[in-house]
């Protein structure tokens, strides 16, 4: 399926190369190779399992952070992420089955795989593509792709829209996140987390904060325009959502505990 757009957002990739975080093997889809194919059900969230950190939209932060700690990247993108776990290659939030805690906001990250929008090569026409087919895809299975006359369900058109409205929030998270950049306000940070039980203590560095101080120190002009964009929303969701650091210590320590 197709879209045209004037931009593209950094986390569209080409089918083959560049791919994201979950993503391994994007095929674009189209009436010819997916005319019988449909979305396989109950794909879970297993795929997040071995995932510590997400990216997240501006937008999300409010939610996100009743959750989970919301943080900045360490990278020159300095994207926002939540931290889902304290070790390497563990995420706290999915269970052996591949369920979300209950309660806990889903990232749209997470739920927008398998589908994926990619830049076709030298246009500015964006594909509809689907990640690892043979996990993720049946033939003639009730959630199809194209009907029978070969035009697009009501399912892959709102794959589409859902897909469209990321790319959206993506392109005013980059916005913002220039906006934190020229500001100065970002510094690198590390964190000590004791467990509730024992005097085990995980550190978790490599991510950036927004330095209160120099947040303090904004002059009115720039002030204004943050809360004129709608930024200031973000940045104080960001700040409050520290102390779901002890919430990822709790689960942890119940993890460990059942082990």
């Amino acid at each position: 399926m197709t879209s045209d757009a004037n931009s593209s957002s950094s986390d569209q990739a080409a089918p083959l190369t560049g791919l994201p975080l979950f993503y391994k093997d994007l095929q674009p889809i189209n009436r010819t190779d997916h005319a019988r194919s449909a979305l396989k059900r109950n794909i879970g969230y297993g795929f997040t399992r071995e995932a510590n950190a997400i990216p997240v939209s501006a937008a999300e932060m409010a939610k996100a952070s009743q959750c989970y700690p919301v943080v900045f990247s360490a990278d020159e993108a300095a994207f926002p992420i939540v931290v889902l776990g304290l070790r390497d290659q563990e995420n706290l939030f999915v269970d052996a089955n591949g369920g979300w805690i209950d309660g806990m906001y889903v990232p749209a990250y997470v739920r927008r795989y398998p589908f994926l929008l990619s830049t076709a090569p030298d246009t500015d026409q964006l594909l509809l593509c689907v990640d690892d087919p043979e996990n993720t895809l049946v033939q003639d299975g009730e959630q199809r792709f194209f009907d029978d006359g070969g035009e697009p369900t009501p399912l892959a058109r709102s794959v589409m829209d859902f897909c469209q409205a990321c790319k959206a929030a993506g392109d005013q998270t980059t916005a913002f996140i220039q906006a934190l950049k020229q500001a100065g306000v970002l510094r690198r940070h590390q964190v000590e987390i004791a467990l509730p039980a024992g005097d085990r203590r995980f550190q978790f560095s490599g991510y950036q904060v927004i330095d209160q101080e120099k947040l303090a120190a904004l002059d009115d002009a720039t002030f204004l325009e943050w809360r004129r964009n709608g930024w200031l929303t973000f940045v104080y969701a960001h700040l409050l959502s520290e102390p779901n650091w002890q919430r990822l210590a709790n689960l942890l320590n119940a993890r460990l505990g059942a082990s």
